[in-house]
Order: structure tokens, then sequence, then C-alpha cells
């Protein structure tokens, strides 16, 4: 297993996970439209199912899977993916405001949907030829890359603005209301609001709401003891049972259920 973060979850079973991660940085001018690019691969014996849950990153992808490309938005739950047999899923994450250097397409209509890419891109099979006729993950990722080098992508106004919302969301803990993260980025709330409608399809409090879960799967990852009413108040929740309601509605089990889980291998 390679290069997991902790918001790839700990599965329900101890035991391995039987896929591998690989991510390459975007490069050149892509690097302000994709954040990286990246490829899972995976293989179990016959008859064996594996179901890995993910707390996503606020963002889109472009993938290639089962001989087809995709279009993914922001994922609003929890996301979770079957695996069967063995296969190679590569994609690219893109940046929080790059769905709209891809397409006209309203980002909030591709919420928690995963569609076609020839319905938001147009032709693209020489992207699954590209990729799925590479040898192996490296090389799949760089015709990705190539490929969305290719379209020359560029960020649309106002998309900068989004990126540096969300960098900032993730790095700064303190940071808990709209009102907040608007005066650090020294715009009107009502501002960020229509970037954030314009470019990535869900709004900064959802964004912040979601870094602060991340957050508390991170902690949970550093390992020790965890207090968990001084973890709700640093998080900026108004109190413990508030932080535990929002972190089970997304994981799905309560925060010291989860952190008793194994981590897997």
């Amino acid at each position: 297993m390679a290069d997991l973060s902790p918001a790839v979850l700990r599965p329900d079973a101890p035991g391995p996970r039987p896929f591998r991660v690989q991510r390459g940085p975007a490069s050149g001018p892509l690097a302000a439209v994709v954040d990286n690019l990246w490829c899972v691969q995976w293989a179990l014996p016959a008859g064996r199912t594996y179901e890995q849950h993910v707390v996503t990153d606020p963002c889109g992808h472009l993938t290639v899977e089962d001989g087809l490309a995709w279009v993914r938005g922001v994922v609003g739950h929890r996301f979770r993916r079957r695996l069967v047999g063995a296969g190679r899923a590569v994609g690219a994450k893109l940046r929080p405001g790059g769905l709209s250097a891809l397409t006209d397409v309203p980002p909030a209509s591709l919420v928690d949907r995963r569609v076609p890419a020839t319905e938001v891109l147009g032709d693209v099979a020489d992207l699954v030829g590209a990729v799925d006729e590479a040898p192996d993950a490296g090389a799949a990722m760089a015709a990705f890359g190539r490929w969305l080098a290719d379209r020359d992508p560029r960020p649309r106004d106002g998309a900068e603005l989004v990126d540096q919302a969300v960098e900032l969301a993730t790095r700064d803990r303190e940071l808990t209301r709209v009102d907040e993260l608007a005066a650090a980025l020294g715009v009107p709330v009502r501002t960020l609001q229509r970037r954030f409608d314009r470019h990535l399809g869900v709004g900064p409090k959802w964004v912040l709401n979601r870094c602060r879960i991340q957050d508390a799967l991170a902690a949970i990852e550093a390992g020790g003891t965890v207090d968990w009413a001084d973890l709700a108040v640093r998080l900026g929740y108004a109190d413990q049972s508030h932080f535990v309601n929002s972190f089970t509605a997304l994981v799905g089990v309560p925060p010291d259920r989860y952190r008793r889980r194994s981590s897997g291998g």
C-alpha cells in the first residue's frame, strides 16, 4: 500500500487492503488546474469483494476505468467503491476550481454524480485508448497528463479565489465560519459564495465542515489517546455531541469506535 491519506477510511475488518495507490504531480501550466494524477490498482481472489470508503476532498475528478472515461463532481457523502477481481483506475484529481476549466457544465449539476466524460468533454476516445494501452501505472498517469496538457485547460476568472479558499480552509484549523474565511481572503461573503457556486458546486460552509472532519481523521491517525471534547472545541464545534453527530453522519460510525478499528496494511 502506498500514499494513503487519513481520508481513506479504515476497513470494517482487520487485514491488508487489496489495492495500491500511486500519485504523481501535474507539471507546467497543467498544475493550475490539476492537483495530481493518480492510479489505483487492485487484485482480489475469485469470489472475493472489497469495499473501500473515502472522505473525499472538495474537488472534481476525471477518470478512466472499465474502458470508459468519467467526470465526477464533488462527493457530498462518504464515497464507496466496491472492488472485484483485478483492475486499474487512472485519474486526475482537479484543483477545487478545476472543473470550470474543462467544461461549461455547472459544477453544482455534477455534485454526487459520475457522468460519462463524453457528455461533458466531447470525444475522449483517444484518452481512453492511451491510458488503457499503457503498460503500467506510471505510463498510464503520464499518458493521462499528456492528454490533458494537449487540451491546454486554463483556470477561469474567479477560480483562483476558490483554490485559495480551500487551501486556507484545509491549512487553518481555526477557520470554522464562512465570514472568517472571507475576511481572511479580503472578499465579501457573497463574492466567495458566488465563486464557489460557479467553479466548485458546493458552498464554503460545506468545505469548512468537510475540512474539519478530515482534521479529526488526521488526529485519529496520529495515534494516542484523543480527548474528543477538546478536539471538538479546537475544530470549532459547539460541543462534543455536535462533533460526534457530524463525524458519524459522514464516516458511518462514532469517532471512538472508528479509532478502535485496525488501520489495515
